[in-house]
């Protein structure tokens, strides 16, 4: 079980998967530094993410979306 209670969905292969879609800066899976991504405008309490991709491009987030549209995440 994860830090954030529910059951993790991201495998080491995706996280490699979303890596060699973008640099390895700018693919995030450490819980301290996904701290600051958990809040939102929502009222509703913080909903932290397993991973965090920054994107540089159109192709790189279409790469990244296909990707977890294959994964179902």
């Amino acid at each position: 079980m994860s830090s954030t209670g529910r059951e993790p969905r991201v495998s080491p292969s995706f996280l490699a998967e979303l890596k060699s879609i973008c640099d390895s800066g700018r693919v995030f899976a450490d819980p301290a530094a996904l701290v600051d991504y958990c809040r939102d405008e929502s009222p509703g309490p913080p909903f932290p993410p397993e991973v965090l991709v920054k994107v540089r491009s159109a192709e790189e987030a279409g790469k990244v979306i296909a990707l977890c549209r294959a994964e179902r995440i």
